[in-house]
């Protein structure tokens, strides 16, 4: 994968995690339950011990989706080839 396209893809799932965040906080002016909601979810994440135990897991299923994208998308898998000559030994014998 390019450089470019790495640097692309992680800009990519940063804006979509702040996008997730400012959507919490904006949903939290939403009128009645909703606001609500949105109001608690956020509050919850954003307690200090949640907030890095939340981030923290967040970042692990991140680095574990990509790593299984990539696993089952690569062109890494070699195969040996071996040759069905005899050794030389095989060939004295006969």
């Amino acid at each position: 994968m390019s450089r470019a396209r790495q640097l692309w893809n992680s800009f990519l799932i940063i804006s979509i995690i702040i996008g997730a965040v400012v959507g919490l906080w904006a949903g939290r002016f939403l009128p009645g339950k909703a606001g609500e909601l949105f109001g608690r979810i956020f509050h919850i994440l954003t307690t200090p011990i949640i907030l890095e135990i939340s981030f923290g897991i967040l970042g692990i299923i991140i680095v574990l989706a990509l790593s299984h994208y990539h696993e089952k998308n690569a062109d890494e898998w070699v195969e040996m080839d071996i040759p069905n000559d005899p050794t030389p030994q095989e060939s004295n014998e006969h």
